[in-house]
């Protein structure tokens, strides 16, 4: 898979950040895993050239790049104009030297960044029931703070909202975001559905977005058992209507949830 636009994802960041879809706090650490992940590999040698005033735009970087690039750690990234070559950005400016970027093997940190992203699972050694486990353990703290005395946990899952995977994760996360993605970890109880949201950086919980009792809502249309991508739709008491993907990693407690609360 190939290396994302740093400067390009960087600029749909800050937009996000500014309409409030991201925290500061999610903007600075997904600024920080683009700077320390998209450095390309193997790349060896630096290039050195005389830094202007940091306030100057580099010759060879548009103005309106400018900005984002400045956010930028120092080191090799995809150039812009030819995605198999790579220059050095030291901080500064953009060196006129270009050098071909080698392509590794196994999985790429834009894959395996991609991957957690989009299913709060990695490609490493633990299993796929390790590692579900071990998501539901971040979870279960703050789902113990908003249950009711005497409620219980019946099910739970993660999953996304929005448009299919397969229409959104090419366009990169950032367009995702915008076409209404949002991760959400699902508990049904005996008396409630609880929808925690999910951070987009960390995978980690970030407070409940909404509870609904269970009397009130419904799942329909559901398709569950896909090779890759199930979903269904869920509706709330209020009628309105929530698709939610469910991946295949996390199929089993998707199924779970949907017999918890019923519908077809």
């Amino acid at each position: 898979m190939a290396e994302i636009d740093v400067v390009d994802e960087l600029q749909k960041a800050d937009e996000l950040r500014q309409r409030g879809i991201l925290s500061q706090q999610e903007f600075d650490a997904y600024k920080a895993k683009l700077s320390g992940s998209s450095e390309v590999i193997g790349v060896s040698g630096s290039a050195s050239p005389p830094p202007p005033a940091p306030s100057e735009t580099p010759p060879n970087v548009r103005p309106d790049e400018f900005a984002a690039y400045r956010e930028l750690a120092p080191g090799w990234y995809k150039d812009r104009a030819d995605s198999s070559m790579a220059r050095y950005w030291d901080g500064t400016r953009l060196s006129d030297e270009s050098r071909p970027i080698p392509q590794p093997g196994g999985e790429s940190p834009s894959r395996e960044r991609g991957l957690r992203s989009w299913t709060g699972l990695s490609s490493g050694v633990d299993s796929t029931a390790t590692q579900r486990a071990k998501v539901k353990q971040r979870f279960h703290a703050a789902i113990q703070a908003l249950l009711e005395p005497g409620e219980q946990v019946l099910a739970e899952t993660r999953c996304q909202s929005g448009p299919s995977p397969w229409l959104t994760r090419p366009l990169g996360l950032l367009l995702a975001i915008h076409m209404g993605m949002r991760p959400y970890f699902i508990v049904v109880t005996d008396r409630r559905i609880l929808f925690m949201r999910v951070s987009l950086v960390t995978g980690r919980p970030k407070g409940l977005a909404w509870a609904d009792p269970k009397a009130g809502a419904q799942f329909h249309d559901t398709h569950l058992g896909n090779v890759v991508w199930s979903k269904t739709y869920y509706r709330r008491p209020d009628g309105e209507d929530i698709r939610l993907n469910i991946h295949r990693f996390w199929l089993e407690d998707g199924q779970s949830v949907v017999a918890a609360v019923g519908g077809s």
